[in-house]
């Protein structure tokens, strides 16, 4: 493979594209202890919510979640919904975004018209499962109204009247969501907050444990296919094949990353999370990591700890959102 078409390739690498990375988790400790959790809710039918700050692994769980939940359960019926950034002036065009997120054709009519046409849809959906259960991801739940729950309600109380479980799980930005949680209480929608909002669950972050066991997966995940090379050996292919592996410098990683302050105290999350590192700023380090050594790949390779500090520095250079003085974050109102 030529050098160019190996940069090229080299962008979308899992390590380095989020989406990449999004399309295939890995499996490791802190994924698989949630999707237990997810899991044993799900079999109790118990909505919950998963609400954390950003770069801490929300898109990836809503993404294990959508993939691994009909794979696990078969005939399980997802509706996946992702709320818009742009406000929804209606409740007509909520439920209408809704008719577009299972494909339907007919997006014309009135509210009641577009609501009908819904839930007939979807109870059409899980009587053809033998689960009898509809389980709706709601991404960017902070973006819904008052209304928009209430419709979900709605829909959750005639499903009920056919003997349809109904599963809702919502992903939050922290704390924007929180904002939704004091509106719902205002609008006297109690009811909302008990049934989708009763449960909470955490992507733990990852301590010097967990940190070593997500390199050691990242060292036998293989890309672009499950025949190709892994992860690891895709980077440094001559290293890879003398014994290289990103897991034996576990230590070195971590340590870098402590030297630039990016292993979270209880000044900035928190005490559970006491002592962790963000999933985004451990893929930022990486990615900068393994497309600043391509050139240094060798047999006998590995990495000096001066190029972990180099990446672990140029992952601390977006963590605004982790000072505890927000007065360090650039003024972008003229921008």
């Amino acid at each position: 493979m030529d050098e160019g078409h190996l940069r090229a390739l080299m962008l979308q690498h899992p390590i380095i594209s989020k989406k990449s990375r999004a399309e295939s988790p890995l499996w490791t400790l802190p994924i698989s202890n949630f999707y237990d959790n997810a899991r044993t809710l799900l079999f109790l039918r118990q909505s919950f919510f998963i609400e954390e700050i950003a770069g801490e692994g929300k898109t990836i769980m809503m993404n294990v979640l959508r993939e691994r939940l009909p794979r696990d359960l078969s005939e399980i019926h997802v509706l996946s919904y992702r709320g818009l950034n742009r406000e929804i002036f209606s409740h007509g065009g909520f439920v209408r975004d809704l008719l577009y997120t299972v494909n339907h054709a007919a997006l014309d009519g009135n509210s009641y018209e577009l609501s009908r046409r819904l839930i007939n849809d979807i109870v059409a959906s899980a009587l053809e499962t033998n689960w009898k259960l509809i389980v709706m991801l709601v991404d960017e739940a902070q973006a819904l109204r008052p209304i928009d729950f209430g419709f979900i309600k709605d829909l959750h109380n005639e499903l009920e009247e056919v003997r349809i479980d109904f599963v809702v799980i919502c992903c939050g930005e922290s704390p924007k969501i929180r904002e939704l949680f004091r509106t719902l209480s205002s609008e006297q929608q109690i009811g909302c907050l008990d049934r989708y909002f009763r449960h909470r669950l955490r992507l733990s972050g990852y301590g010097l444990e967990e940190l070593q066991d997500l390199l050691e997966v990242i060292d036998v995940k293989r890309w672009p296919t499950d025949f190709g090379p892994t992860w690891t050996e895709f980077c440094f292919p001559l290293g890879y094949a003398s014994g290289f592996r990103l897991a034996n410098q576990a230590s070195l990683f971590w340590q870098a990353m402590k030297e630039v302050h990016l292993i979270r105290d209880d000044k900035i999350s928190e005490p559970s999370q006491n002592g962790k590192l963000l999933s985004r700023r451990i893929f930022d380090a990486l990615g900068f990591l393994a497309f600043k050594g391509m050139d240094k790949d060798c047999p006998n390779f590995e990495f000096p700890k001066e190029d972990w500090q180099s990446a672990a520095k140029f992952a601390a250079k977006s963590a605004w959102d982790e000072k505890p003085d927000a007065t360090d974050r650039p003024d972008c109102s003229q921008a």
